[in-house]
């Protein structure tokens, strides 16, 4: 084992876990889309879903809050999914690169490494300036999609666009895609 086999290892973990959070993406859009299908069959007059009916009672901005909601449970999710992958990369580094340092001692000599504890791992990692730790990172994008959405969806109905136009625009807003994830 050397340098590039630890980090083709590293790098099949990171692309696998990279899938799992495209998963959870595309789970949430389709559920957004889904959603909007929704309100298209309970408010639409003559195909169309009008910016007025959809804010009567409130609805669209109840149906905005229940989108933020899931948004906000997802982004909790993947916060924890992102602190466990950077952790596991950091320890399987930490520990495959003893092991070389460790082979390639000449006389035998027990370099005497064992895994850090959790505390000294997040020590390493995560940054202690409050508004770069991940979570505040996290917040701020997951405040930006909620913001594109109730753009898009509003821009949608003042046009006057059908269902289908209006998901392609939400896709392509929000970006949930593989290099977004």
């Amino acid at each position: 084992m050397n340098q590039l086999d630890i980090i083709a290892i590293l790098e099949k973990r990171l692309a696998a876990a990279e899938t799992d959070l495209e998963k959870v993406f595309a789970k949430r859009l389709k559920t957004i889309l889904f959603q909007v299908s929704q309100m298209y069959r309970k408010y639409e007059k003559n195909g169309e879903l009008s910016f007025t009916e959809l804010n009567k009672y409130n609805r669209f901005q109840k149906e905005m809050k229940l989108i933020g909601e899931m948004l906000t449970e997802d982004y909790k999710q993947i916060i924890k999914d992102v602190q466990a992958q950077v952790e596991n990369q950091f320890v399987g580094k930490y520990l495959m690169l003893a092991y070389i340092v460790e082979m390639g001692v000449t006389d035998g000599t027990d370099m005497g490494f064992d895994i850090p504890s959790i505390g000294v791992i997040r020590e390493a990692l995560f940054n202690p300036v409050a508004e770069l730790t991940l979570p505040k990172v996290i917040e701020q994008h997951r405040n930006e999609i909620v913001r594109k959405i109730k753009i898009e969806l509003a821009q949608g109905m003042i046009a006057g666009e059908g269902y289908a136009t209006m998901a392609k625009r939400i896709e392509k807003a929000v970006g949930f895609s593989q290099k977004k994830a």
